[in-house]
């Protein structure tokens, strides 16, 4: 199930002591075009049942416009707070 927690040493971030496997965050976009506005994405991701976690990291992203999935991707790897 998405947004379960992960183990230790997973490629996630860690936030509030709780995991979340990055791979897992393109399965949210699934209804979203691109271009796409982070606030669209917020919504799209809101309303696929994402984590929190995800929630607050695509919230801190600097960028309002993302060109293509990958380009949204790029962009969430870089956020803060990833444990690599």
């Amino acid at each position: 199930m998405r947004g379960d927690k992960v183990e230790e040493g997973s490629t996630g971030f860690n936030a509030e002591g709780v995991d979340f496997d990055l791979d897992d965050a393109q399965g949210y976009l699934e209804g979203l075009s691109f271009p796409a506005s982070k606030g669209d994405l917020l919504s799209t991701v809101e309303g696929n049942g994402a984590p929190s976690e995800l929630i607050r990291s695509i919230e801190s992203l600097p960028k309002g416009e993302f060109s293509e999935p990958e380009d949204f991707m790029n962009h969430l790897r870089a956020v803060p707070n990833r444990d690599n």
